[in-house]
């Protein structure tokens, strides 16, 4: 579900899907609650979220196994996936998909770039200390072998929310 980029039904809509789970809750007097992680991004964010967490093999199983159609067409495959490309729901899969391999390529191209250009090292000036420490550092230690917690954490951030990896997930 997708509030940011819907064709105009109101199922969609974060309100609608609050009001089910309320309504489910009370209906079974058990704490119920409707997860919309993919709410509030775009259809391009959400090609961009899908590579980050799963890579080529995720997007080709989205490609394959998902369906927006409003019309239900399973005979004609896109780039995209399946489905007329004609009506609301294709219309925006499809241009998601197409922003989403714009800014891939943008990204591509600006990365060869920066490989292309030549580095600016100063390390002439460091002692060899220096530049042995970081030569022979191993990963999660500092130049003095003190061992550090990494706060690095592979995030996806957009308009109003933030999803982090879960442990063990």
């Amino acid at each position: 579900m997708c509030e940011t980029d819907y064709s105009g039904y109101p199922d969609c809509r974060d309100a609608t899907l609050r009001a089910l789970g309320e309504a489910i809750r009370l209906g079974t007097e058990i704490p119920f609650t409707i997860e919309t992680p993919l709410m509030w991004l775009s259809k391009a964010e959400t090609w961009e979220l899908a590579e980050r967490l799963g890579g080529q093999a995720l997007i080709d199983l989205m490609i394959e196994h998902t369906h927006t159609c409003y019309r239900g067409e399973r005979g004609k495959r896109h780039d995209w996936g399946y489905g007329c490309g004609t009506c609301p729901a294709c219309e925006l899969r499809a241009r998601g998909y197409e922003q989403w391999q714009a800014r891939a390529t943008a990204e591509n191209r600006r990365r060869h770039q920066r490989l292309a250009r030549p580095a600016r090292l100063r390390w002439k000036s460091w002692s060899p200390a220096r530049i042995s420490a970081i030569l022979f550092t191993s990963p999660g230690t500092n130049f003095r072998g003190k061992v550090f917690q990494s706060t690095a954490t592979p995030t996806f951030r957009s308009r109003a929310m933030q999803l982090r990896p879960q442990a063990g997930a």
